[in-house]
Formats: structure tokens, sequence, C-alpha cells
């Protein structure tokens, strides 16, 4: 199973005038790196919930389909599937139909069609799945997690002497780890 980005957010869901207020920063010569920042955050809140903040668009290649045939994707929530494929050994697609397969949008679940469990494909990586994962807008984004963003933009700024080698997770505010624990996915 590999996921990959194929198209990343059209914005970040924290503003950079909302950050620098937050920041008391008044000038814009810090903006590059508040910008930098905020981004490393959406990043590091995706990575520990498994959630787009702002819609992006993935893609799901897998070698089989699972034997009850339901598909757990690594981001959510779903906003739709777009395309489901098989690949042959040449390298050539054959589309499937994409309606009815969604079980879940949080976590990602869907179904994929009885008929593809037979259906002719190369044995690793035959299948593919691009879907669409995240909120609608920034305002659509939680709060929670919004606030978890802005707390690590607000460390990282404050210790940005420290370097990325000597932050450990203990270093990072304890109400980061509060605010996403109800985003956390646990899976056994």
């Amino acid at each position: 199973m590999i996921s990959t980005l194929l198209t990343g957010p059209a914005g970040e869901p924290l503003a950079l005038a909302e950050m620098k207020l937050a920041l008391r920063l008044d000038g814009d010569e810090e903006d590059a790196l508040v910008a930098r920042l905020i981004t490393a955050a959406r990043l590091n809140v995706t990575a520990v919930t498994g959630r787009a903040l702002v819609t992006e668009t993935w893609r799901l290649a897998l070698d089989g389909v699972p034997r009850d045939r339901v598909v757990r994707l690594p981001v959510s929530p779903l906003v739709a599937v777009m395309a489901l494929r098989t690949l042959d050994d040449d390298g050539n697609a054959t589309d499937w139909p994409v309606t009815g397969l969604v079980l879940a949008k949080s976590p990602a679940l869907i179904v994929l069609p009885e008929a593809l469990v037979g259906a002719e494909r190369r044995a690793q990586l035959g299948i593919e799945i691009d879907y669409e994962a995240g909120y609608s807008d920034a305002d659509a984004v939680p709060a929670d997690l919004k606030q978890a963003m802005a707390l690590l933009v607000g460390h990282w700024f404050e210790h940005r002497e420290a370097g990325v080698v000597d932050v450990t997770a203990a270093a990072l505010p304890l109400g980061v780890a509060a605010l996403l624990a109800p985003y956390r996915e646990l899976r056994l």
C-alpha cells in the first residue's frame, strides 16, 4: 500500500495575519518564517491525526483486494472518491465506477466492488484509488485543530534557535497532544 499526495491544499487553515497577531509581530520581516511554520504545523497535525485540514487529492495504490473488500483510506475526512482503476502488467488502466463505494467519511472507508476481486491486474500496486480528503475551507477546520497548529507555530517561533534536531516531543507544548487526542485514530 502506497499513498501519494497528488494535489496539496490551495491554502493554509491558519492565516498569516492571524498568526502574526498571536505572535505580536508588527512588521513583515518574519513573514516567510511564520508562513513556513504554519505549513510545518499543518503537516504535523495531519501526520498525527491522519486528517487533511484543507482539501487535498490523494492516490492510494494497493496490491490486492482485502478479504472483506473494505479499504481504509489513510487520509480523512473523505470528500469524494474520484477514480478507481486497475493496472495490467503493461501499465494499461481499466476504470471502474466509483458510485456507491463510500462506507464512511471519517475514518475514510470504502467498499471495493465484488467484481474487482477476480479482475485481471498486475500483482504489485495493481489497484489505484484517487480521492479527495479534507475540510472544505479554513472556516470548516475544527477550532481545536487550528489551536494546535497555533501552539506549534508559537513554540517553534520562540524556540527556533534550538533547531529541529534538539526539539523533542517532550519539549512541545503540552496542550498540543490534548487538542489532537480526540482526532487520533487508534489502529489495532
